[in-house]
Order: structure tokens, then sequence, then C-alpha cells
């Protein structure tokens, strides 16, 4: 159990009266705040309900205000259960020519904690902050961002804010040529139309100087006793870094020897 804290913070009390009367309201000596005794206030030892009107007392003044904002005060006692949520980064970004990003985009914390009564909270799965939007992006990107303040009354999170990260790096192109490898058995059998096909790939600066044509590995078939006119090539290995790889043919000739 605990106090239910999303109150108002100001009470603001309206006054009627003559400019004299006015005037020696705003002179007389205010306490800092207004105290709620939520012991006497509660009616079922849980929740109450009080007219700011009735605090008014406490501003030792005798003019009487007439109204109040907000004109009622509500609270009490909340069952609360706590939660931990993924967040999620709702993004737009927008890389520069031959830029990318190297990895997912990182996020500190990956999720966070919310507080609330058991059945409103229960439905919430995620918590999203605010859109993240990125133009010509050439560089890495460190910031902070806001999570969505849209929670309903009594519901609490644990932080206000998360730090997302994204690595980003030139690519570059690059093709290679590389024979396609039948199984053992068929080796001897099958001859290949083309017998190679080339790969093209795009990689980071820093990866693109590692890579070499025998880290691809293009492979087909022939499913015997079956000889379809044409054999499909796939691509049975590429190395780490590669990204975007396309393979041409896709589609080979064979010839079977007797």
């Amino acid at each position: 159990m605990e106090i239910d804290r999303n109150l108002p913070s100001t009470i603001d009390y309206h006054y009627k009266g003559t400019g004299f009367e006015l005037i020696m309201v705003s002179l007389k000596s205010k306490p800092d705040s207004i105290s709620i005794d939520v012991g006497t206030q509660s009616k079922n030892g849980r929740s109450f309900a009080i007219n700011p009107l009735t605090l008014s007392t406490q501003l030792q003044t005798e003019l009487k205000p007439y109204r109040s904002v907000p004109d009622i005060i509500e609270s009490g006692l909340l069952t609360k259960n706590r939660k931990k949520i993924p967040v999620k980064v709702i993004s737009d970004i927008q890389y520069r020519q031959r830029f990318s990003a190297t990895s997912p985009l990182v996020v500190i914390p990956d999720s966070i904690t919310i507080s609330g009564p058991p059945e409103i909270i229960a439905p919430f799965n995620e918590i999203r902050t605010l859109p993240l939007q990125l133009k010509d992006v050439h560089q890495e990107f460190f910031s902070s961002i806001r999570l969505e303040k849209s929670l309903p009354r009594g519901v609490t999170f644990s932080d206000q804010y998360v730090y997302c990260y994204l690595q980003v790096e030139e690519f570059t192109e690059g093709e290679f040529e590389i024979p396609v490898e039948l199984p053992p058995s068929q080796r001897s059998k099958v001859t290949l139309v083309p017998s190679n096909v080339r790969v093209r790939f795009t990689a980071d600066l820093s990866t693109f100087s590692k890579i070499r044509s025998t880290d691809f590995q293009a492979y087909t078939s022939v499913p015997f006793p079956e000889t379809p006119t044409l054999l499909q090539v796939q691509l049975k290995r590429s190395p780490k870094g590669a990204e975007n790889v396309v393979m041409e043919p896709q589609m080979i000739n064979y010839l079977i020897k007797e």
C-alpha cells in the first residue's frame, strides 16, 4: 500500500471583496503549504475526497474564498504492483549514401519498472519513447530520449528517459567470382554451365579489407532421378560483416555425362 502521489501541487483560491480587503488578504502572513490529515479525511481507511474550500482556514484570513481550483482533491491508499517492461524506441533513421549502422540501436536501460494498480498496469507490455528522427546520419550517434508520458493516473515508471547509441560506418561495395560446388558424388558426371557465379556485397571499411573470395561458398545439385531444365544456385556460406549479398546468376544450366 502507498499514498497516491498524483496530486495537485498548488491550490488557487478566488476571493470577492473590496480592493482594501483583497490587498489585506495578499499581505496576510500565510503558511508555505496546506497540510491534509489523511487519517481524519479518510472515510473507509483507503480513500478520501476533499473540497479545498474547507482547507482555506489555514490561510489565517477573515475573507472567505468562493472558489478553488481544483474544486476537489481525491486521493488515498493504493494497492500497487511493480512490473518490468521493455523500452521500444520509435525511430525514423535516414543515412547518408554509403553509410549505415553496423549493429542494432543500443538502448540503455532496455527496460524499466512501472508501478501502479494491478488491473491498470496488467495490459502494459512495453513503454515507448518519443519519436527519434535522424537524417543524413554519417557518424556514430549518442543521445538521451524521453519516454512518452501518456500513462493513466496512479501509474509511475522508474525512468524518465533512456540513452540511445548507434554505431555508424561507411560502407563500400565488393565483387568476387566464385566456383559453384557440386556434391562429391556428382562431380564426375555433371558439368555446370557456367561453373562460376559472381557475388556482390557491401561491408564497412574496417571489414572490407579482410574479406576474401574463399569466404563465400556457392552450391547446387541435380535432384536425381529428376532432371530439371535449370539448377538453382544457393549461397551456402558468406563471411561475417558482408551485407546485401547478391549472387548472379541464380539459375544455371548443366550437362550430364553419359
